[in-house]
């Protein structure tokens, strides 16, 4: 497992030390990509059809991978999906110099196509999970190992970005991608160890046929659930993505501001996963962990919009950072239970798919929320987190109505 952990890490570390400077080559004045006063709303629409095949290409991503990985194993798929992120490092490097969107735009979409270390370490630590209570404590440490590089990645990225290379802004945070990808293609290739044995493996047959996407839609708790994650996802892709954005463009925070910001979101999914989880799992039936979640996630989404209206207040300054915490200790707990109760739903051989389905379905609702949030901005730059509020609300009404259903008693 540790093996499998450190990939985890060390992917969203490099990942994450690049993930704030998506907004500032689209917004900040000393990107390559734009004229100098191409306005915020230009730059806005733009920033919502590059988010929106990121994460299609990703939504896309997620099965293609679960599946080969139970047909490959999770060794090689692991090798393959890294390769993600040489290409993410070298076509902005490439782009900056070229002065470029498209290729960066470009390389991004391939890499988010690759990049799938997610749903391929989560299917491999549930191969090693051997009872039902330890899938959801091995799931939270997923999440745990994630957070830490989610946290300390922006951070880092904050500081080292604004160093220049040869005079060139934001380019050194993916020189270090780089460097991190380098390693974790020798480290997935010659260190880590398979963990799907050959007779659990399924054919490809198997992984076309979608026996396991009919057996989720054969069970009624499953079928809810889906639709609590599809929702929640909405929520949570939005508040992810725009965050970064409106902190820049509404409250006028530099680049160390919106890194350290980010890694507070990654702070908050390692107290979650780290502890909340593993102290309160199994102390709370899987109905009020739910709605606790939501109602949490709710919360957040709605002090974050509501604070950026008054971007010179200091309480308002406040809450928009402290908003991070519901938000995101809201989704970790959620994506944690639902990892856990899909993945006891089907047999072994199925696992990378139905995790891929997750995730596929996560980033779906992604897509959907990156143009139209583009398309708020436009209209109002803290516009697309309005998404959030609603979404969440409306996850609340549909809770409210099946609460009393007996299925969805346990």
């Amino acid at each position: 497992m540790g093996s499998i952990y450190f990939i985890l890490f060390l992917s969203e570390f490099a990942t994450g030390l690049v993930l704030p400077f998506f907004t500032f080559l689209f917004f900040s004045s000393n990107s390559t990509f734009f004229p100098a006063m191409t306005s915020d709303a230009e730059r806005a629409m733009m920033f919502g059809i590059f988010l929106a095949l990121y994460k299609f290409a990703g939504m896309i991503c997620n099965p293609v991978f679960g599946g080969l990985s139970d047909i490959l194993g999770r060794k090689v798929t692991t090798v393959i999906t890294v390769s993600g992120m040489l290409v993410l490092a070298v076509a902005t490097i490439v782009a900056i110099i070229l002065q470029s969107l498209w290729i960066f735009i470009i390389g991004a979409t391939l890499f988010a196509f690759l990049f799938a270390t997610k749903p391929v370490c989560t299917a491999a630590i549930n191969d090693i999970s051997f009872k039902d209570d330890n899938k959801i404590k091995n799931q939270a440490l997923v999440q745990f190992w994630i957070g830490l590089g989610v946290s300390i990645g922006p951070a880092v990225g904050g500081f080292v970005g604004t160093v220049t290379v040869f005079g060139y802004y934001y380019m050194l945070p993916f020189v270090i991608l780089l460097i991190c990808s380098s390693y974790l293609y020798f480290h997935s290739r010659f260190l880590m160890k398979e963990t799907l044995r050959k007779r659990e493996r399924s054919r490809v047959s198997e992984q076309f046929s979608f026996e396991p996407i009919k057996a989720i839609f054969k069970s009624k708790l499953l079928i809810t659930l889906l639709v609590i994650h599809l929702l929640n996802q909405l929520s949570w892709g939005t508040y992810y993505d725009f965050i970064p954005a409106v902190a820049k463009t509404v409250f006028g925070y530099d680049v160390k501001t919106v890194g350290i910001l980010m890694g507070i979101v990654g702070v908050c999914l390692i107290l979650t996963s780290g502890l909340i989880i593993p102290l309160f799992s199994s102390k709370i039936n899987g109905s009020k962990l739910i709605f606790t979640s939501c109602l949490a996630g709710f919360a957040g989404v709605s002090m974050a919009y509501l604070a950026s209206f008054f971007p010179n207040n200091n309480l308002a300054n406040i809450l928009f950072w402290v908003s991070a915490l519901p938000v995101a200790g809201g989704d970790v707990v959620l994506f944690c239970y639902l990892i856990s109760r899909f993945s006891e739903s089907l047999e072994k051989k199925y696992q990378g798919t139905v995790i891929g389905f997750i995730y596929i379905t996560g980033f779906g609702m992604w897509s959907l929320s990156a143009p139209l949030g583009g398309w708020l901005m436009k209209w109002m730059l803290n516009g697309a987190l309005l998404m959030a509020p609603i979404s969440m609300f409306v996850l609340l009404l549909f809770l409210r109505m099946i609460k009393k259903k007996a299925y969805f008693d346990f």
